[in-house]
């Protein structure tokens, strides 16, 4: 699948004139042999990437959520969603004020 998009949707295609930010969440190591979230991860990562035992957000490995040229941020602790109690994920209000913060920082940086 990251092959299909990259073929049809190379990099960061308009930049410079157009900023990128790829934000990305580290929760879960995807492990075949680990907890049933671990297990499910594994398999998530391997069919989008070919490669299951990598850290992600639970659904989508950091290396797929990262786009080629784009600035990336990669955010400790945070899931792809919010379901099964406390979690961060990319909806959460210290989550949000994370990326808007990056972004300032980008666009004061450029």
């Amino acid at each position: 699948m990251r092959r299909r998009i990259q073929a049809l949707y190379p990099g960061a295609y308009f930049a410079p004139e157009v900023k990128y930010l790829s934000v990305a969440g580290k929760a879960v190591r995807g492990d075949r042999g680990g907890s049933a979230r671990e297990l499910a991860s594994y398999s998530g990562y391997k069919a989008l990437c070919g490669d299951g035992g990598l850290w992600g957000d639970g659904t989508v490995p950091v290396e797929s959520a990262l786009l080629d040229g784009s600035h990336p941020l990669v955010l400790e602790g945070v899931h792809h969603y919010c379901l099964g109690g406390n979690r961060r994920w990319y909806g959460s209000a210290e989550v949000v004020a994370a990326w808007w913060q990056a972004w300032l920082t980008l666009d004061s940086a450029e």
